[in-house]
């Protein structure tokens, strides 16, 4: 009798570890036919800069560099197919239009507390390419990097709110936006920047936890513009299960190595399959995404102070935040007792 009971205890093993085998098959299966049938990223966002003169591309996390990656090693592709403006979150005090000086400056951003960053480094920033490209061009040819924010106040009334402060910083880069679109020559392009919701075409209902509602950019160049403008979200297909035991089979199986790590454009409808499948984000307001499969980290800042433009940088705007902090404090608006106090100060 042991021994039956342990053969059938053995055939139930076989079993549930065999259908799950053949599960993680058939979501891969799934997963490499949309990623195989799509198309090549870069070449359809080539295509669509001849219909189209704003195109957002924006990540869905500050934690990965791939959308830095992909536009770094496309700038000049880009520049061939018209791009003369880049647009993006944040400024500089002078701006908007960032100088040669500042495009040759380490591009290190940091949020307070620093420790709880997300936003990471690893490569050369854009600003750094745009400098090089720029070198040998006439100025009427540079592309001209444009932060969308330089000039606004960092911290409004009610800014400790996240949906006012980000409803005040989407309006606000919206009117940065509209100048130099307007003021543009005859078939000059541009691409948009930034943290992927900003570039979101619809409201977004019970934003950042509330019953609120958050207007991004987006909508804003959809509403002006309609069709002149493409909103485009970065997505990676391992971004939310690389640190995940349940998927940990799925990840080092032979199916997913063969899975291609080229990003490619997938429609909104594909993608919205492919959430089903596994949990990336998903968004009706993004008109495509670009996808690929492997996630990469850049190196918090908090690790790279050996650097010395890193931690001049990271010095400076620890200074600049803490005037920020003493505002808010003189408001009675902050609770030190409170762990996740770090949530309401933070900039998305």
């Amino acid at each position: 009798m042991k021994i039956k009971g342990f053969i059938f205890v053995l055939f139930l093993i076989i079993i549930i570890t065999s259908c799950g085998s053949s599960n993680i098959k058939n979501t891969i299966s799934e997963i490499s036919g949309i990623m195989s049938e799509s198309s090549d990223a870069l070449e359809v966002v080539l295509e669509k800069l001849q219909e189209a003169d704003i195109i957002f591309i924006g990540g869905a996390s500050h934690l990965l560099l791939n959308e830095k990656l992909f536009l770094n090693s496309s700038l000049q592709l880009l520049y061939d197919a018209g791009v003369r403006y880049i647009f993006a979150e944040g400024g500089i005090e002078n701006g908007p239009i960032y100088t040669d000086e500042w495009l040759l400056k380490k591009a290190v951003l940091l949020f307070y507390p620093w420790e709880y960053v997300g936003v990471r480094y690893g490569v050369d920033d854009l600003r750094n390419e745009i400098f090089l490209l720029n070198s040998n061009k006439k100025e009427r040819d540079k592309i001209k990097y444009i932060g969308l924010e330089s000039g606004r106040e960092d911290f409004i009334s009610g800014a400790y709110d996240p949906v006012m402060l980000n409803n005040y910083r989407d309006e606000y880069m919206a009117k940065i936006a509209f100048h130099f679109i307007d003021n543009a020559a005859p078939g000059e392009k541009f691409i948009v920047i930034g943290g992927g919701l900003h570039g979101s075409t619809k409201i977004i209902p019970d934003a950042f936890g509330s019953s609120d509602t958050w207007t991004p950019l987006g909508v804003y160049l959809k509403e002006k513009y309609e069709d002149n403008y493409l909103s485009l979200c970065y997505i990676t297909l391992d971004e939310n299960i690389a640190d995940d035991d349940s998927y940990k089979a799925m990840l080092n199986s032979k199916e997913w190595e063969d899975i291609t790590n080229m990003p490619k454009f997938i429609t909104a409808l594909k993608t919205e399959k492919l959430h089903e499948i596994i949990p990336v984000l998903y968004s009706p307001g993004f008109d495509g995404y670009i996808v690929d499969k492997n996630g990469i980290k850049g190196i918090m800042y908090s690790y790279a102070l050996f650097d010395p433009s890193v931690l001049t940088e990271v010095i400076a705007l620890t200074k600049k935040y803490d005037e920020n902090i003493f505002n808010l404090s003189e408001q009675n608006i902050l609770n030190y007792n409170d762990p996740e106090i770090y949530y309401t100060i933070k900039i998305i």
